[in-house]
């Protein structure tokens, strides 16, 4: 809910965050939101799907395996950001 007024955020990503299990997303108001990037977030399983048209660098790092999982070419979300420029996906 606090993102929504953040109109011309451009990049947003999520640290260390071990509860995080979904990012609720408001489109109309995230517009230039281009990169978003999870680095240790076990437990996040779903994407913002609403954000992903507008996306132009994901990156997934160190263990995110639900989201590493789901965004691989064999996921579910892969026929969703397979159209993203850039798609950074690594597990140290």
């Amino acid at each position: 809910m606090g993102l929504q007024h953040l109109t011309s955020l451009q990049s947003l990503s999520f640290a260390f965050c071990p509860n995080l299990k979904k990012v609720a997303s408001h489109p109309q108001q995230l517009t230039s939101l281009h990169h978003l990037c999870f680095w240790d977030c076990p437990k996040m399983m779903d994407l913002p799907e609403t954000l992903l048209p507008s996306l132009l660098r994901l990156k997934i790092r160190y263990n995110c395996p639900g989201l590493k999982e789901r965004c691989s070419k064999n996921g579910s979300y892969w026929p969703l950001i397979s159209h993203l420029p850039c798609i950074d996906i690594q597990e140290f």
